[in-house]
């Protein structure tokens, strides 16, 4: 380090309590990951689990506040299928080499695993029963095998290639039947939802036991239309999903033409009906449309295929065959359409009674014609998201049978984002256009009682504000960031008065998905040490245009037992999100701003804060180059917006409906990208811009105060001539402070601009408006973001001008080194250069520790340098303990935030809160965890398709004989089952299972011991007996 010293000795050291080396320690708090590699879900409804695997190898598991585990499997493959298995409560993962992981979730503090078996053959799918420990597993080469859960082992039950036998059977009976070999691999394996004697294997030709198989005839125009090259020939559509209705007489098989083939489970020569997302009756030949068609082509229409269905049940009926269900579709669109899924809204199969006559034979025409009538939707939804949608999962309210989509009141999508990641999104379901439905077209009869034209206002108001279209959930935080796409942020430190407001600020309630899986304790923290620690929030600025707040404080996390985490940490605030999609809503925009804005193809690249007693504004800076405005809603409605005086200011109305209390007032575009924002308590707004121009606006007036051009080019030399660049002067860093200059000691409002050169200029601001000369100073090269602070000359703190005697001190920190000058614009006190091998800085702080204070600088090399007030020596140069792939983001007490980008998708992967101070402060690692067991939910059991006067005609499936899951497990496992796989026993918590760490009486004692004398002569009793 180079550093040069001037002589002003009645400056004091403000640094005299950092210098000691024993002082730095650095450590990482906690990190935080977001998800970007998702390839596989899983939901316990019961307890209100939710999993996600990943493609490194990695499983989460969310349970609620707190409740968070992951768990790595032995190689580092990706996650190819996942299930929870309420019964033996237990996660299974099919990993991608096809290796079977089990995990026991009743393990205290982290889940156990219990086996891991690999299959020999490629596991195309996987299917998990709430009723009996048999996971069957659908091989590549056609098998379906068993694997037992409760003991951990596989079962001799055995499913051979069905496919193959039914094409013996065709071979025997004389039909030619060309297949090709992947038609004979299982893509689906789906339980009967009120059978478990039945069992369904869908294959890319067709679904047996029995076959259903789906044969267009020569014209029929199918999925594709009439632009089929192959219309006058008989085609067999690949099968590609399958859903079961809830009653589980009939079922949906979605094939790659984008078509949808209904069936009767009793009926497999013909479908019930044929349709697309458009299109009824596809496999019907219309003469009079072929005729037209093949005189006059048209294009084929490509349409994705139907990638997977799911049927949705739901408690809306007294009828035990249920009422209305919704259908969930994922493809079937043209090609090219807007990503998404499509959600269809069926009526309810409850036929009446039948007519007089006698029985006909096969499946009662009448009962065929209601099974055809509620497969015809009376509504449809489309829900669009932000990129295309690789899979979904429905989470039901709090029954885990069919199919796990009974009473779903969520949709979560897998969607795929840039650079390959994917992540996910979670919505209300069904939506509640279909509810409110029925309730619209009975208030549509009802005529209005004079009584009742007095209504509520604020009421109708409500009304008024409600949307049909789903609400967006809140997922936890490393899935909701995830999906956010957080590109950066800052680390927040408020005064208490101001955190308590912004924690106590009511908006409205933001939904979120439903988990309450277990509690979370932190007994090894120390208590009296989480009290010393300060309080603050963690912003990030997210490529959605949005910015979020989460609180960091330490405190949140006492949690001792019995008393558990009552939130997450750390703990999003989603009442204070700034969204900058509300104001590009706004039509008075169009024209004025860049087009990526108004597309939310912009993302957050800054912000400003300034409080104005306990009301907080914000400016929101973007990547296109506007800046956009927020105060509380309740300051909008108080304060008066002037209609705009000037090109560069667009006032914009917030939305009526909105989660945030906070809401934009006004937009900034100069046509350039900003470089650099401040925010003033006095509501004015400083910007600069990279064609070198700087702007101050007041927005309590809409008027530009300031506006100044572009200065003078920077020079540089490159080769062996000197020449002119083409690069902008711009300014790189500013700030504001009420404060005297050298030659002005009269504290008035003044705006610090440095540029990338070094120039600095200081702009005085009168109370009119108006604006002085700015004085000119020389600061550091290069300024960093935020690299400017004006501090008190005598404690170090930032500038308030209450010490009599104190003086301010500017710190400017640049690239390559830093400078303090006394009285802002005077004389230097303290420079500070490093080389190369430090790097060149990224950000700086000045933090306080002791009582004492210090300049800190971030490299791009991971390192942190520490330099004295005023002054500028070197004092110590950390490695850091998180490493940021971006400059880190640090605060005023020694903390920061690192963050790690994704290699491909240009978005931070995981963010790390780590402290240059971490002696004495609660260390990263997760709570200690207990799932809740969940309840056994009774199998549903098989109801008639109608009334009991159509017994005679019903088969297998009118209710009686159904098996159990006992009988289940004894049938599959065979006679030779082997015992269960010990598992361990949690300790008894306070929250789950009564008392803990109680005394435990002498009776007790001995009845332990005594079960555990009799459990050890039992197993070496039957230990002898095998062996003979």
């Amino acid at each position: 380090m180079f550093l040069k010293r001037h002589s002003h000795d009645d400056l004091p050291d403000l640094s005299l309590e950092l210098r000691d080396e024993i002082n730095w320690v650095p450590g990482t708090l906690r990190t935080t990951e977001y998800l970007l590699n998702i390839t596989a879900l899983a939901f316990e409804p019961i307890g209100k689990l939710l999993a996600v695997g990943t493609s490194s190898g990695t499983i989460h598991i969310f349970g609620g506040p707190g409740v968070e585990s992951k768990l790595t499997l032995p190689e580092p493959v990706s996650v190819k299928f996942l299930h929870f298995s309420a019964l033996s409560f237990t996660i299974l993962c099919m990993d991608s080499k096809d290796c079977l992981h089990v995990w026991d979730l009743g393990a205290y503090a982290r889940p156990k695993i219990l086996a891991s078996q690999r299959f020999q053959g490629a596991v195309n799918c996987m299917t998990v029963s709430p009723s009996h420990n048999q996971v069957f597993a659908a091989l590549a080469s056609g098998e379906v095998r068993a694997f037992d859960l409760e003991c951990a082992s596989v079962s001799p039950f055995k499913i051979p290639n069905l496919w193959d036998l039914y094409e013996e059977k065709l071979r025997q009976t004389g039909i030619a039947h060309q297949a090709s070999p992947e038609s004979r691999s299982p893509i689906d394996v789906l339980i009967h939802p009120r059978n478990l004697n039945l069992l369904f294997i869908a294959f890319e030709e067709c679904a047996t036991v029995r076959a259903y198989e789906l044969v267009l005839r020569p014209g029929a125009p199918g999925g594709e239309g009439y632009g089929n090259k192959d219309l006058l020939m008989h085609r067999r559509v690949p099968v590609t999903a399958m859903a079961i209705h809830p009653t589980g007489h009939f079922f949906a098989v979605g094939h790659a033409d984008g078509s949808i083939a209904f069936w009767a489970v009793d009926d497999e020569d013909q479908p019930l009906a044929v349709r697309t997302l458009e299109a009824d009756d596809v496999h019907v030949v219309n003469a009079t449309v072929l005729e037209q068609h093949l005189d006059a082509p048209p294009p084929p229409v490509p349409r994705e295929p139907i990638f997977k269905l799911a049927w949705c049940g739901f408690s809306n009926s007294s009828d035990p065959r249920g009422g209305e269900t919704a259908l969930a579709i994922l493809g079937g669109v043209p090609a090219g359409d807007a990503p998404g899924m499509t959600v269809e809204w069926l009526p309810a199969f409850n036929p009446g009674a039948p007519p007089a006559g006698p029985a006909p034979v096969g499946l009662h025409p009448m009962l065929c014609g209601a099974m055809r009538a509620c497969v015809k939707p009376i509504d449809s939804y489309f829900y669009a998201t932000h990129g295309e949608v690789q899979d979904f999962l429905l989470t039901p309210t709090s029954s885990p049978h069919f199919a796990g989509a009974f009473d779903a009141q969520a949709i979560l999508a897998l969607v795929e984002g840039p650079g390959g990641s994917r992540v996910t999104e979670a919505y209300e379901f069904p939506p509640p256009v279909f509810r409110t439905r029925g309730q619209k077209q009975g208030d549509d009869t009802n005529q209005l009682d004079e009584g009742e034209v007095d209504v509520d206002l604020a009421q109708t108001l409500a009304d008024m504000q409600v949307s049909d279209d789903p609400r967006r959930l809140r997922l936890p935080t490393a899935l909701d960031c995830g999906s956010a796409g957080v590109v950066g942020g800052q680390l927040l430190r408020l005064e208490v008065h101001v955190y308590q407001r912004l924690l106590d600020a009511q908006g409205l309630h933001t939904p979120c998905l439903e988990l309450n899986g277990g509690l979370a304790w932190c007994d090894e923290l120390d208590v009296s040490e989480l009290r010393m620690n300060r309080i603050g929030m963690l912003l990030t600025y997210n490529r959605d245009g949005t910015v979020r707040f989460f609180d960091v404080s330490a405190q949140l996390l006492l949690a001792q037992r019995p008393n558990a985490l009552q939130s997450d940490y750390p703990s999003p605030l989603p009442h204070l999100i700034l969204d900058t999609a509300h104001a590009a809503a706004d039509t008075t925009l169009i024209g004025r701003v860049s087009d990526n804005f108004l597309r939310g193809a912009s993302a957050v690249q800054d912000v400003a804060l300034a409080f104005l007693g306990e009301e907080m504004e914000a400016a929101v800076v973007m990547t296109s180059g506007e800046v956009v405005l927020f105060r509380s809603r309740s300051a909008h409605m108080s304060r008066f917006v002037p209609r705009e005086a000037d090109p560069e200011i667009v006032s914009v109305q917030p939305g009526p409906v909105a989660d945030s209390i906070y809401a934009p007032y006004m937009v900034l575009a100069a046509g350039a990208p900003c470089m650099g924002c401040a925010l003033t308590r006095e509501c004015l707004v400083a910007t600069s811009y990279a064609d070198g121009k700087i702007l101050v606006a007041d927005v309590r007036r809409g008027a530009v105060l300031l506006r100044e051009g572009t200065p003078n080019r920077r020079q540089s030399t490159l080769g062996l001539h000197r020449r002119e660049e083409s690069i902008a002067d711009v300014v790189g860093a500013l700030c504001w402070a009420f404060c005297p200059v050298h030659n002005d000691p009269t504290p008035r409002l003044r705006l610090v601009t440095l540029r990338i050169s070094g120039a600095g200029r200081v702009y005085t601001f009168n109370d009119d408006g108006s604006v002085q000369e700015p004085i000119v100073f020389e600061g550091a090269a290069d300024p960093v973001n935020n690299g400017l602070f004006v501090i008190d000359s005598k404690t170090g703190a930032p500038w308030r001008g209450e010490r009599p005697g104190a003086k301010p001190l500017l710190v400017s920190v640049g690239g390559r080194g830093a400078r303090c000058t006394l009285d802002v614009t005077g004389e230097r006190v303290g420079k500070a250069e490093w080389g190369s091998r430090f790097g060149a800085a990224g950000s700086a702080a000045v933090v306080e520790k002791l009582g004492s204070r210090a300049l800190l600088v971030f490299s791009g090399a991971g390192e942190a340098a520490a330099y004295s007030l005023p002054h500028l020596e070197h004092m110590h140069t950390r490695q850091l303990t998180a490493a940021s792939t971006i400059p880190a983001s640090p605060d005023s007490t020694g903390d920061y935030a690192a963050w790690a980008r994704h290699a491909t998708a240009g978005v931070t992967r995981h963010m790390s809160y780590a402290t240059l101070f971490a002696a004495r402060r609660p260390h990263a690692g997760l709570p200690d965890i207990e799932f809740t067991r969940p309840t056994p939910v009774p199998q549903p059991q098989p109801v008639s398709a109608g009334p009991a006067s159509w017994a005679a005609w019903l088969g297998g499936l009118t209710g009686i004989g159904a098996v159990t899951g006992e009988q289940m497990d004894a049938m599959l496992a065979g006679p030779d089952r082997p015992p269960p796989r010990p598992r361990a026993q949690p300790p008894r918590s306070p929250g789950l299972a009564g008392g803990f760490g109680g005394s435990m009486n002498a009776a007790a004692i001995a009845d332990a011991a005594e079960g555990t004398r009799a459990g050890l002569a039992d197993r070496l009793g039957a230990a002898m007996n095998e062996r003979g």
